[in-house]
């Protein structure tokens, strides 16, 4: 038994040596499925986004964060389930989920629905929609998140999660909120990339 065990786990950590897809067997009957090969909508957004600056969009803010430059330590995180989205009949196959996490002391004011939407143009962004300002304000405490769902469609959503259906074609997207810390005061703008490709498409578009 032990044996057995030590030649599973060796084989765990050469899984990845045999061509993707296939199935391996070790000398001991045991068969060992290689890890698969990440798609292009699997990338982390810090590393997609490596060589791209954080835009800022409203100065008047006291600061701009994104989510491709930030710790994975900041009290402040913003962050999307995937960096390349990819479109099936004009639509996202998968919707897109933004995340706002925060885990500082005391509330942070979120202006859940009042989010805007840009799109890259050339070295420059130009504006896709922006919501329509006036809305509640959303408090979540330190250890809470809030959610927006991008679609082309609207979805239901709950207490927690606002729905962005919003038109999308190929191309580079900044995602855009706004929050207010409850201690602090700070007025931040947070910021997430993500691209959009089309079907036949295996990488980021130019």
């Amino acid at each position: 038994m032990r044996r057995r065990s030590l030649l599973v786990g060796v084989a765990g950590l050469f899984a990845g040596c045999g061509s993707p897809g296939s199935d391996t067997t070790d000398g001991d009957g045991v068969t060992v499925t290689p890890a698969p090969v990440p798609s292009p909508t699997a990338v982390a957004p810090r590393r997609h986004f490596a060589d791209e600056f954080c835009p800022r969009f409203d100065r008047r803010t006291d600061q701009t964060v994104c989510g491709h430059t930030q710790p994975a330590d900041s009290g402040l995180r913003f962050t999307t389930d995937r960096a390349v989205a990819r479109l099936v009949d004009d639509r996202l196959a998968d919707p897109l989920r933004v995340t706002l996490s925060w885990s500082l002391e005391g509330p942070l004011a979120v202006f859940a629905r009042t989010w805007y939407l840009r799109r890259r143009d050339g070295d420059g962004w130009t504006g896709v929609e922006t919501a329509a300002a006036g809305d509640p304000v959303v408090r979540i405490d330190g250890g809470d998140q809030f959610h927006w769902v991008l679609d082309t469609r609207s979805h239901d959503t709950g207490a927690a999660t606002v729905s962005v259906a919003v038109p999308l074609s190929p191309g580079r997207y900044a995602f855009a909120v706004q929050t207010v810390g409850g201690e602090s005061r700070l007025h931040t703008e947070s910021v997430v990339l993500f691209d959009v490709v089309a079907p036949e498409d295996d990488g980021t578009p130019g």
